[in-house]
């Protein structure tokens, strides 16, 4: 079987948010600890089902975007992987909280609306 090319049929993207590079142990663990640092407050904010509809969602809309890119040309990076949702939720925690400090790479206190500004656009770029 020939391979399934995903810029050609964008939704089957969809599933690449469940899956991860086995070797790439430092891209699954800054995932997880994204969840859990931003998923554990919007979930006792959202019910559950109401925060996996937003998770899956923002995974969906992020693999849509990365096969917007690629079809332009301008990813040449592939997508696979939980970082697209990750990315939502902590967009979301910064339109709740966007004052909250959090310590990036556990020393420098940051609010969160420049955390989240400077990760979406390090993505983006």
């Amino acid at each position: 079987n020939p391979p399934c090319d995903h810029t050609a049929v964008p939704f089957h993207r969809a599933g690449d948010t469940f899956l991860h590079d086995p070797k790439a142990f430092f891209h699954i663990f800054f995932n997880m600890l994204g969840l859990f640092i931003f998923g554990r407050e919007l979930e006792a904010m959202y019910s559950r089902r109401d925060f996996l509809a937003f998770y899956l969602g923002a995974g969906v809309v992020a693999m849509l975007a990365h096969s917007v890119m690629e079809i332009t040309n301008k990813s040449p990076a592939p997508a696979l992987g939980a970082s697209g949702a990750v990315v939502g939720l902590a967009v979301l925690f910064a339109l709740h909280f966007p004052t909250r400090e959090l310590l990036l790479f556990g020393i420098l206190p940051m609010q969160v609306w420049l955390l989240v500004t400077i990760w979406v656009a390090a993505d983006i770029l």
